[in-house]
This record gives C-alpha cells, structure tokens and sequence, in this order.
C-alpha cells in the first residue's frame, strides 16, 4: 500500500474522495479543478510544498517512534506523507499512483491503533502490523493523536494547558 517516488517525484492524481481533481507529474501540477483544489494548491501550485504542510513534525518524540514503528527510514517529509496517500483526517483530498487502483475506501483510515504510541509512546505499538494511520499527517508540535469513537474521530493532545490549544 506504500507510494514511491521515482527519484522524489511522484507522477499520479490529486483526489478528493474518489473524483480526480488534478494530475501531478514529477511533482509538478499538470491540471487541476480549481473549484474542487485545495487553497494552498490552487494559489501556488506547489504540490510538493503542500504535501510538506501535510506532514507530522518530525521534532516531536513520538513522532520518531511512529517511523520506526511502521518502518519508514526517511525524513522527507514528502515521503512520509506519501506513505499514508496524502491523506488526513481533516479532509478528503489523497494522492493515487498512475495507473493505481486505489479507492477512497482503500486508503481512507478506519483504525487507531497507533493513537496511543503518537500520545504517550506505548511501547505496545511495535507488535502491531504496519498500517496506514492518521498520525503520519497530524501536524504541529506537541505530542497528540486521533481516536475514533462510534464512527467519529477525535483529537487527543498531550501537555500543559497552554499547550493544548489549536491555532
């Protein structure tokens, strides 16, 4: 289920669900649907700059235990959000390989089973199978995650109370 790059580029669509809104080639915004683009993409065209504000925050701790926990022995930013399809839990927009037949449903994340290694470090995680996880793309800088309740998912932050805010 993992995306690779061909010398740090990739080459396939920008999705939202299952409509392809752009295509990417070598990182670079072939076309896109400006009604359906995200902002950032829509006002710069830079693909690889978005991906970037995509990216969890390779400074906090639990964020290195997650790599090492799902094996991804890189800290391009680009590829560790390319290895959960660009994906996040905050909207719909992915990213799908030429000539992959990924679905939405495919890569869309359904489990938290890394939740508690990206809020507290449990060691626990490294028995658990690599999967596609949201915490791959839960950016800022302090140790947090998201757990889904009946359906629904929710932020979990760690921290003082002035650390636990959102901007």
């Amino acid at each position: 289920m993992e995306i690779t790059r061909k010398k740090n580029k990739f080459t396939g669509y920008l999705m939202s669900q299952d409509k392809v809104i752009g295509e990417i080639s070598n990182n670079e915004v072939v076309s896109i649907d400006n009604e359906l683009a995200p902002l950032y993409i829509k006002n710069t065209g830079d693909f690889e700059g978005w991906l970037k504000l995509r990216s969890i925050d390779l400074h906090r701790t639990n964020s290195r235990l997650l790599k090492k926990v799902l094996r991804l022995n890189t800290n391009d930013e680009v590829d560790i959000v390319l290895s959960v399809h660009g994906l996040t839990i905050t909207d719909t927009y992915w990213v799908k390989e030429k000539n992959s037949n990924l679905t939405y449903k495919d890569v869309r994340f359904t489990t938290d089973k890394f939740s508690d290694l990206a809020l507290f470090g449990d060691p626990n995680a490294f028995s658990f199978e690599v999967s596609l996880t949201p915490e791959m793309t839960n950016i800022g800088s302090y140790e947090k995650c998201w757990k889904v309740r009946n359906g629904n998912w929710y932020m979990y932050k760690q921290g003082s109370v002035n650390e636990r805010f959102s901007g």
